[in-house]
């Protein structure tokens, strides 16, 4: 299933990175492509108010509330309009009807993103933290053992921030050094959380290549070694190759093969999108996702680059230090 409506459109600022087009253009490309044709679609509830509070503070909703209320404004890097406060709602709403499906595979098409708004404050172009919410929902509905696999180019601060002190599994590959400058391997959780936050800062250049070995070495292990009830993966697509925001260089293969490895350790799996911000190869990116999710016939879209060997050698050095930190707590 595929949770979407039009209203996720409403809130817009003409000129940011973070636009309607960026849904648009990828709905209008996977209805060119037939995949509403093969795959139920769902116009989401709005998350409640407890949703939200379970992990945002009180004064985090009511000042988002009142930001956006008061008109078209810009606060830091994140814009608000009148409209904005109801999409985040519903952007949340989304991962948490994904979360209750009765599918087995689930993706929120969502705008705003989610994962740098912390428990107190919105950033990063985020206003509640989408993954974050539905991950909290499911554990009211009985999943136990809850995991989070972020692959944004950027570090999910904001999802860290939240369960920094808690045995849900958050796990992040991400450019670094950064925005927003965290995520160092180092980090890993503190008091009934300690382990379960894994970062994995790769250093920029780095291809299919060395991102594949990242996953192959530590990823997919301590998935396995968790074994999820249910998995939400934060998706963004900014470490594609051609993104203006980042420095990574995935092609959408790497996109494909991360769905189809991550559906088979989880008994259920909910993505929800993050970053993505070149309008061309984000389309072609989701549905890369969306074939090795739901077994649709994968296309080819760019060609992969060849991977720098210091970057390959760094990642290499990275993964070693990584292992160090994890091998208390995972067999990886």
């Amino acid at each position: 299933m595929i949770v979407y409506t039009k209203r996720f459109l409403n809130h817009n600022l003409t000129g940011h990175p973070e636009c309607r087009e960026r849904l648009s253009a990828t709905v209008d490309f996977l209805e060119g492509k037939g995949v509403f044709d093969t795959l139920q679609l769902v116009e989401p509830g709005q998350a409640e108010a407890e949703d939200i509070l379970r992990v945002h503070s009180q004064s985090h909703f009511e000042n988002m509330k009142g930001i956006a209320e008061s008109g078209t404004r810009v606060l830091g890097d994140t814009y608000y309009n009148p409209e904005s406060f109801e999409t985040a709602l519903l952007a949340a709403g989304a991962v948490i009807d994904c979360v209750n499906s009765e599918c087995k595979a689930g993706f929120a098409l969502v705008r705003p993103p989610g994962h740098h708004a912390t428990r107190n404050s919105s950033m990063g172009f985020c206003i509640f933290n989408n993954v974050a919410v539905g991950a909290a929902y499911a554990k009211t509905q009985g999943k136990r053992k809850i995991a989070i696999l972020d692959f944004d180019v950027h570090h999910g601060n904001g999802t860290q921030d939240i369960f920094y002190e808690s045995d849900i599994l958050y796990i992040s590959l991400h450019q670094w050094p950064h925005y927003p400058g965290t995520g160092a391997a180092e980090e890993v959780g503190e008091e009934r959380g300690e382990g379960y936050t894994v970062n994995i800062p790769l250093p920029g250049g780095v291809t299919d290549t060395g991102y594949n070995l990242a996953l192959d070495e530590i990823v997919y292990p301590v998935l396995t070694d968790y074994s999820p009830d249910i998995l939400l993966v934060s998706a963004g697509y900014d470490a594609h190759q051609n993104d203006p925001l980042g420095g990574l260089k995935l092609s959408t293969d790497t996109y494909h093969r991360i769905s189809e490895n991550v559906k088979k350790l989880a008994k259920k799996t909910v993505f929800t999108l993050e970053g993505g911000y070149n309008i061309t190869a984000l389309p072609h990116c989701i549905y890369a996702s969306l074939a090795g999710l739901y077994s649709l016939k994968p296309e080819t879209f760019d060609t992969p680059q060849s991977e720098n060997s210091h970057a390959t050698g760094e990642v290499e050095n990275r993964i070693q230090n990584i292992r160090e930190n994890l091998s208390i707590y995972w067999k990886v």
